[in-house]
């Protein structure tokens, strides 16, 4: 899969990484703002007593692994998903035969020219280059 179907897909898995895991911290957060409130206040004390049992405990300590497992899995996705992206752009500028050495000593040239029929005609040249198209 590349291009704008690649991109769509690795979008719409990042945007569900991102929407479960500001789910996780908005539950887990909650849980443990319960727990504090429960250290003073008599009608939430079951989350402290939840807290103090060993099944719950050991419960969360597996929950936490899966979800370093999903991070990890999130990083390994954007990480590939920028070296696909790479690899495309790479690929694009080989196939376009675009010499970018030229096209930047040639935007160097225009940089230190004042405005002028030269200066125009270099901009020419470097949009030509840039385009695909000859200069006219």
């Amino acid at each position: 899969m590349h291009g704008e179907a690649h991109h769509d897909q690795a979008t719409r898995e990042a945007e569900l990484m991102i929407r479960t895991g500001m789910a996780r911290v908005y539950f887990w957060g909650a849980l443990e703002l319960a727990f504090l409130i429960g250290l003073v206040l008599a009608p939430l004390h079951i989350f402290v007593k939840l807290f103090a049992l060993v099944a719950f405990t050991a419960s969360i300590s597996t929950i936490s692994l899966i979800e370093t497992a999903w991070g990890q899995v999130a990083a390994s996705k954007a990480q590939l998903a920028a070296a696909r992206a790479h690899h495309d752009a790479e690929a694009g500028r080989r196939e376009a035969h675009v010499d970018v050495a030229a096209i930047e000593r040639d935007l160097a040239d225009l940089a230190a020219m004042q405005p002028c029929p030269e200066a125009e005609a270099l901009a020419a040249k470097i949009r030509a280059q840039v385009l695909g198209a000859s200069p006219p």
